[in-house]
């Protein structure tokens, strides 16, 4: 999936942690070789060069999954999230790797293959799941929403293993089991990544829940004096020049991923409006205006009361 993976568990001894752990990381090695849009091999792969043909292929559930829980997200964000919006991030990656800006021409043919109405799942009952990309030169992008997935899943791994208090991170995605013996949760530090220090601005005690934070502290160009976020708003094909970051508390790995990015694009009446689609999740919104870090919050006030915000 490109990013590290760190599990922290407690076990009876060394011999059954190295075999638990093994399990785990297996479990993430599967879903990758479906949704990874770097393989050659994987369910992506296969879609993306069959793009435009009139058969679906057969694919993995882990891919069926997170293609209907992405076109549910899509749907409900106005197409702030979009699954296909891989020819436009492909631009804007190689754009950071040369440090030059998109050419406008191929950005906006780019732009005009991205459409999530156009992915087609066949719901038949009794075949095995299967998809089609609907136009030739389509692609697919699940980092958005793919990270969290794999979280959550792992803790299900280690939960049938036996391994209650747990925590997985794969990096700004964060999906934990049961609290550490004698705490009440697991401590996350957030750092704004808009101010003058990265000290942390909350601390979230999370437990039997999810985390994921998306901003452009760590991916992003700066061109002609323009800060672009790695964040794509799916919509224009543009990365986004707001400075801002935002935490996703919630119940599901996916929900927090797929929610957090296009809660980045939208403006502050749309993110509620987001949430308010998703019970039991929570929002933490760190904007820099006009030089100053201003934070809200939205959604769930039972899981705001276990963020406690740092004075500074």
């Amino acid at each position: 999936m490109g990013v590290q993976c760190r599990l922290t568990f407690y076990s009876a001894n060394a011999a059954d942690a190295e075999e638990i752990a093994q399990a785990a990381f297996a479990r993430i090695s599967e879903i990758d070789a479906a949704v990874s849009d770097y393989r050659v091999d994987s369910d992506v792969a296969r879609l993306v060069a069959a793009a435009g043909n009139a058969q679906y292929l057969p694919i993995a559930p882990d891919t069926q999954f997170l293609l209907a829980k992405s076109l549910e997200i899509a749907r409900a964000s106005g197409g702030a999230f979009d699954p296909t919006v891989g020819p436009v991030t492909k631009l804007w990656r190689t754009a950071r790797t040369t440090q030059k800006m998109p050419d406008e021409a191929s950005l906006r043919h780019a732009a005009e293959l991205v459409n999530y109405r156009e992915i087609e799942l066949d719901r038949t009952d009794d075949s095995p799941p299967a998809a089609r990309l609907s136009r030739k030169g389509m692609s697919l992008d699940f980092g958005a929403i793919g990270k969290g997935y794999a979280a959550e899943e792992v803790v299900k791994i280690l939960r049938s293993r036996g391994v209650k208090s747990c925590l997985v991170a794969l990096s700004g995605d964060v999906f934990a089991g049961d609290p550490p013996p004698g705490e009440s949760g697991w401590r996350i530090d957030i750092a704004s990544g808009q101010g003058r220090t990265e000290d942390p601005e909350a601390t979230i005690l999370l437990a039997n829940g999810g985390l994921s934070t998306s901003g452009d502290t760590e991916q992003f160009i700066d061109l002609g004096g323009v800060h672009y976020s790695h964040i794509i708003d799916p919509r224009e094909g543009w990365a986004i020049t707001a400075r801002r970051s935002i935490t996703v508390i919630g119940p599901h790995g996916w929900m927090t991923d797929g929610v957090d990015t296009p809660m980045c694009v939208l403006d502050e009446a749309e993110r509620k409006r987001l949430l308010e689609r998703y019970p039991g999740c929570a929002a933490i919104v760190f904007e820099l205006v006009n030089g100053e870090v201003r934070r809200t919050t939205l959604g769930d006030g039972v899981v705001l009361g276990k963020v406690h915000f740092n004075s500074k």
